[in-house]
């Protein structure tokens, strides 16, 4: 519970930092790594941990790596640009 109140406090704090946009912004920064890993873990547990009836089509796994990718690669694309503006 220390962990949920910590970030219950946060983000209490957070909330009047700035306006409605650039906490959009820092949300989606956030979202695009934890979508891409969510869609590997997914497609984890759908190829080996269902039984064989219930696992999906292949045109389903290919859309969940996909979406791996396209994920994975705005954040890479987010990251590589906070480092230019660092430099």
């Amino acid at each position: 519970y220390f962990f949920l109140t910590l970030a219950t406090i946060w983000g209490l704090l957070a909330v009047n930092w700035g306006h409605a946009l650039s906490l959009f912004k820092i949300l989606g920064a956030v979202a695009g790594p934890v979508l891409a890993i969510a869609a590997v873990q997914i497609l984890i547990v759908n190829t080996r941990l269902l039984p064989e009836e219930l696992r999906p089509h292949l045109w389903r796994r290919g859309a969940l790596i996909l979406c791996a990718i396209c994920y994975g690669c705005l954040s890479l694309a987010l990251l590589w640009d906070l480092y230019l503006s660092l430099r």
